[in-house]
């Protein structure tokens, strides 16, 4: 019942508006493509569940999410549907989303960020994370999450090395006098 209420809820978005850029939420590979490759998103975008399972690299540019400002939702992830269980995750089976300059913004108010193979070794410098509940960066490049003054920041994150291995950590951070 829950994933035909899904469906039912999805086709009833895409017919009030043809259009991705002007949507609230974003879920098929083709629209979040043609939104992320051309630099398209707008203010309506808050949502993002990126898919890549047996998809082609996706080169997209570092200011991608620039017009997004109300996004609050980015995920990015590898995961087949099945019937016996929810989804099996395969991050092996799939293209990455590649940033050849690197990622040079996101929204402040970002509350949830799950990107599996984050290319980049770290956030954008400019990015607030002064919203985000959770930062999930599973087989990522990440080398250090922000530089700058991020006094008060409460974050969850989860960061999981593709041996397997788990590095969680609960960030808050202070200025230093």
């Amino acid at each position: 019942m829950h994933d035909l209420l899904q469906q039912m809820g999805q086709e009833i978005v895409v017919e009030e508006s043809k259009k991705p850029e002007t949507r609230r939420n974003l879920w098929k590979y083709e629209d979040i493509r043609d939104v992320l490759t051309i630099n398209s998103g707008t203010e309506n975008i808050e949502g993002i569940l990126l898919n890549m399972f047996e998809k082609n690299d996706l080169v997209i540019s570092s200011k991608a999410f620039k017009n997004m400002r109300n996004l609050r939702f980015l995920k990015i992830c590898y995961y087949l549907p099945s019937e016996k269980e929810d989804f099996i995750h395969y991050p092996s089976h799939g293209g990455q989303v590649l940033l050849p300059r690197g990622l040079k913004c996101l929204t402040e108010k970002l509350r949830y960020l799950k990107w599996e193979k984050y290319p980049s070794t770290s956030l954008p410098q400019n990015f607030c994370p002064k919203n985000l509940v959770e930062l999930r960066l599973s087989d990522s490049n990440l080398t250090e999450l922000w530089d700058g003054d991020k006094k008060g920041i409460k974050c969850r994150v989860d960061l999981v090395e593709e041996s397997g291995r788990r590095r969680n950590h609960d960030f808050v951070f202070h200025s230093v006098d």
